[in-house]
């Protein structure tokens, strides 16, 4: 595996590469900070179904599409589900959207394991109910191949790139909180 830090792209390497220069950087997740500077929790659920991300300045929907659906969704799928809560106009937002791959990593709480659906490990902000789907689509589509999207793994942080018509993943809903 590797990984293009200049344009933020994920690659397999075959085998017969040997010689590719190559080099390894250690990363490691720190645990998110409850609070920030002004001692403001980070983030809040504000008891409608919504979690307000402080740090971010975002609104996430408190469950998933798996959560609310009972079953993992296509790309296509997920942003159904997404215009059907700006639809209903869900918390009185009509502004929902899919999370970009950068969003949805702001969620990833290393130090929170809390189960899925299945009773597996998942890692999120402890304001979010346990019982969400393992992964999250998101809208960031492959530059060059759109049937490429990204999905982001709440079990290990990490993130692949997907077809867009499998069957096989939950999404997060997130709006900017309005000034």
């Amino acid at each position: 595996m590797g990984y293009d830090l200049r344009s933020d792209y994920e690659y397999w390497l075959a085998k017969e590469n040997d010689g590719f220069p190559s080099a390894v950087r250690l990363v490691r997740q720190n645990k998110l900070k409850a609070e920030n500077i002004d001692g403001e929790p980070r983030f809040v659920n504000n008891g409608n179904g919504t979690v307000t991300d402080n740090e971010t300045q975002l609104i996430w929907k408190e469950s998933d599409s798996y959560l609310d659906l009972d079953k993992w969704v296509s790309w296509g799928e997920g942003k159904n589900y997404i215009n059907s809560l700006n639809r209903e106009q869900y918390a009185g937002c009509v502004e929902w959207r899919m999370p970009t791959r950068k969003e949805v990593e702001t969620i990833f709480d290393g130090g929170n394991p809390i189960t899925d659906k299945y009773g597996d490990t998942v890692l999120l902000a402890p304001e979010f109910p346990p019982g969400a789907g393992q992964t999250c689509w998101t809208k960031t589509l492959h530059k060059t191949d759109k049937a490429l999207a990204i999905r982001f793994q709440f079990y290990n942080g990490d993130y692949k790139w997907h077809q867009i018509g499998l069957r096989s993943h939950g999404v997060r809903a997130v709006s900017n909180i309005k000034k």
